[in-house]
């Protein structure tokens, strides 16, 4: 019997691969763009809480680490502030009266650190001027470590412009004028700094205003516009307390010589607000300054209520623990130009006596210092706030009203 022939097995048709391989390539490109879309997202986050934005961009956000502030240690004991009034021709020019304040709040005391504006900085790469009144005006650009969060200088400027410490990139930053002028005394006094209140003076004007004028007994006869207010015991208002306080003359002598005339509106403003509630401090004075055209410019985040917050705080020091000091020094001159120069051991002297009651001590190698002459001894006799105070009189009127915000 025949048998039939055996049917050869159906060859299996090959499965095309061609889509497949095109999927898998899409999948791989859709991968590496995502991750390079998540690693820009990053990078650009990283940069702007880490370096402050663009390399050419405001550094507004980084400033808290831009400058040294007291220990977390010793921040409860003590804390540093400056103090400045610009000049009168422009708001971002340059400064007109420049003040440290060390307030010890564990011993409730209070030392001020008057600083001539002619005060001589030295050739240091921290700023592009010389003279202390001029480094507001003119903030030195900084250079920037992203990995290290902070700002670098010489020697630490490794080849390429990179940070010689991690080696990575440096960026440049716009510079900062308030945290510029907190760096002179970070960098040459080796001190911290914890806020700072600077004035325009249209701002210390409304103050005055808002306060209800001051008393003070005047060394001279102050006239404004509307009003002359004879030399003695006088209310005066906003007006005529920034005409008491400017600068009779050119030169370091004629600045110093104007210091006893801030002290004694100092203690004014003090005596005024020491004696509101908070409420009213808060609703009569500071939110409405800070909420105007021309307010303080402070370091704390939340405006008027660290400022009544500080200001209560100072009331628990008696006058009698306010001392201000003048900077050791004396007038002298470098390439033809006049400035005040500091007598470096005096210096040291004074801030680790008076300045640095909690602090390790300030050595010589922690000032960065120019000394242009030491020909004679300072006078570091203190000037006690306590005799400026005088019984402060009922509000006074201003004589010019404020400018509508």
């Amino acid at each position: 019997m025949a048998t039939a022939p055996a049917k050869k097995p159906t060859a299996k048709k090959k499965k095309k691969t061609y889509g497949r391989l095109v999927l898998t390539v899409l999948m791989v490109l859709l991968i590496v763009l995502a991750s390079l879309l998540i690693y820009k997202i990053g990078r650009a986050m990283y940069d702007s809480y880490i370096g402050g934005g663009d390399d050419e961009g405001d550094v507004s956000n980084v400033d808290p680490v831009i400058y040294e502030t007291t220990p977390v240690a010793q921040s409860t004991k003590v804390g540093y502030y400056l103090l400045g009034v610009m000049g009168e021709e422009d708001a971002e020019g340059e400064t007109d009266l420049i003040s440290l304040v060390c307030f010890d709040k564990e011993k409730k005391t209070v030392r001020i650190l008057q600083m001539p504006q002619d005060t001589y900085l030295g050739e240091d790469d921290a700023f592009k001027v010389k003279r202390l009144s001029e480094v507001f005006a003119s903030p030195q650009d900084l250079l920037w470590c992203n990995v290290c969060r902070c700002r670098v200088y010489e020697p630490a400027v490794g080849e390429e412009m990179t940070h010689a410490e991690c080696g990575s990139k440096l960026a440049t930053k716009e510079g900062s004028s308030t945290v510029n002028l907190v760096e002179v005394f970070n960098r040459q006094y080796g001190l911290p700094i914890d806020g700072f209140f600077i004035f325009e003076q249209e701002t210390f004007r409304k103050l005055v205003d808002l306060i209800g004028g001051v008393t003070v007994d005047l060394a001279f006869d102050v006239k404004t516009e509307d009003v002359t207010y004879e030399k003695g015991v006088r209310a005066i208002d906003g007006t005529a307390t920034l005409k008491y306080i400017a600068a009779s003359g050119d030169g370091a002598a004629k600045d110093i010589e104007r210091f006893a005339r801030f002290q004694q509106v100092c203690t004014a403003v003090l005596q005024r607000l020491f004696a509101m509630e908070d409420a009213k401090m808060t609703a009569d004075v500071f939110q409405p300054l800070m909420v105007g055209s021309t307010p303080i410019r402070i370091s704390f985040s939340d405006d008027y209520k660290s400022i009544v917050e500080l200001v209560r705080a100072l009331s628990a020091v008696p006058f009698e623990e306010m001392a201000a000091y003048v900077l050791p020094g004396e007038t002298a001159s470098d390439d033809g130009e006049t400035y005040y120069s500091v007598h470096r051991d005096e210096v040291l002297t004074l801030l680790n006596g008076e300045f640095n009651p909690h602090g390790d001590p300030i050595t010589e190698g922690d000032l960065n210092l120019t000394e242009l002459a030491n020909g004679k001894e300072s006078d570091l006799t203190p000037t006690l706030l306590s005799q400026w105070v005088v019984e402060q009189e009922t509000a006074v009127q201003p004589t010019e009203e404020p400018t509508e915000e």
